[in-house]
């Protein structure tokens, strides 16, 4: 529910039509990305959590497959959402505002997925291997709020500017601010043991929460930056 909330949020925010013209175009939006959530969910079943299957992992019990699962619909609720308000209904014919949705759908998506991977080869511990064999909540705690953030980032870009170009530029140097800002906080906030082994190791739900909650409130703050950039080099 909360990945449907996150993209329907937006939807009446552009509309340039009134009665029953709006109803029925929020109503389509709406039944399109509650499609692409389902599509997210199958591509986090084959690419991000691959080693079993995610709904097998649910049915046992398992809480940081549950986590993980919960992280990254929201996550897509927030592309999709973003990509509805950044198209406008009256700009162009419904199948060019649907062709927008589609496109930066599969882009958010490419874009989570990437950056979850780049994630997953710099983590020193084997994070398939922590969320669905030894179920440790805190990693799949970790690394769902890592994409969550990278998907807040990824969102704003196609509201404020729905360009390409700024969308790959703002989407990367957000996917490495927020990789530098997790080693930073690792030698900096956390000091002592290392923040990998408190997830790996301890489990420890407490430094899973403050560094996935860093990079979310990272993804916020560089958001507010978004607009001004756009508008000194425009």
């Amino acid at each position: 529910m909360p990945a449907v909330y996150a993209l329907i949020m937006n939807l009446d925010c552009n509309s340039a039509v009134g009665g029953v013209e709006s109803v029925g175009m929020v109503a389509l939006f709406a039944a399109l990305g509650c499609l692409f959530v389902f599509l997210s969910g199958v591509l986090n079943d084959r690419i991000l959590l691959h080693t079993e299957s995610n709904l097998v992992e649910l049915h046992k019990g398992n809480l940081a497959v549950g986590i993980f699962e919960a992280c990254s619909y929201v996550a897509t609720g927030y592309m999709v959402g973003a990509s509805l308000a950044g198209s406008t209904y009256d700009s162009g014919t419904l199948g060019e505002d649907i062709l927008g949705v589609v496109l930066f759908f599969v882009l958010g998506q490419l874009c989570i997925i990437s950056h979850g991977k780049l994630v997953e080869v710099l983590t020193p511990y084997n994070e398939q291997e922590q969320i669905v064999k030894q179920q440790n909540a805190a990693a799949g705690l970790s690394g769902g709020l890592h994409v969550l953030a990278l998907s807040l980032l990824a969102a704003n870009a196609v509201v404020e500017a729905f360009t390409l170009p700024v969308y790959f530029i703002w989407v990367l140097v957000g996917s490495l601010l927020l990789i530098a800002t997790e080693y930073a906080m690792d030698r900096l906030i956390l000091p002592g043991e290392a923040l990998n082994k408190e997830i790996s190791d301890d489990k420890n739900w407490g430094a899973a929460l403050i560094s996935g909650v860093i990079s979310v409130g990272l993804a916020f703050l560089l958001n507010t930056f978004l607009r001004d950039c756009i508008a000194a080099y425009s």
